[in-house]
């Protein structure tokens, strides 16, 4: 027997309890708010999401901001909004790139590198709780699960 479109909707939405968007959307925004409440509590007051982007795309030794926002897949504008917000609160400084003469470096101040310190050490306490939750085995499962597929999405996004 055939469903009618309104036993479809029920199905639909009993389905999509746990579907990978929802769960997805779900997840970042609660870790969002976790990242950004221990932040905060570190002293951050002026910390954003947004400044993520940055932070988990700049090398030790410094980066260009255009090659970061392909990495983080934002708009130039959108990086170079980022790294004007952080250079205004003194946690970046930029400098002539050694070798290409249209592009500039960006690196952290000292100032930037304890706030990375510190957002670093804000996401492993998160990462031990999650490991508490649901052992330390299943977070890792679920890290290189995810890594699998962004590296597949990246891949056909590319295609």
């Amino acid at each position: 027997m055939e469903k009618t479109m309104d036993e479809w909707m029920v199905f639909i939405t009993d389905q999509q309890k746990n579907s990978i968007p929802r769960l997805h959307s779900i997840f970042r925004r609660q870790m969002e708010a976790v990242v950004l409440a221990k932040m905060e509590a570190r002293g951050y007051a002026n910390f954003k999401v947004g400044h993520l982007v940055l932070l988990a795309n700049i090398q030790p030794t410094g980066s260009i901001s255009n090659e970061m926002a392909k990495l983080a897949q934002i708009s130039k504008q959108g990086m170079n909004k980022v790294v004007q917000s952080l250079k205004e609160q003194g946690y970046l400084y930029t400098e002539d790139h050694p070798t290409d003469r249209r592009a500039q470096m960006i690196k952290f101040t000292e100032k930037g590198k304890v706030f990375r310190y510190d957002l670093y050490m804000a996401v492993q306490e998160i990462r031990a709780d999650y490991e508490s939750a649901v052992g330390v085995a299943e977070v890792k499962q679920f890290e290189q699960t995810l890594s699998k597929l962004v590296a597949y999405g990246q891949k056909h996004l590319e295609e």
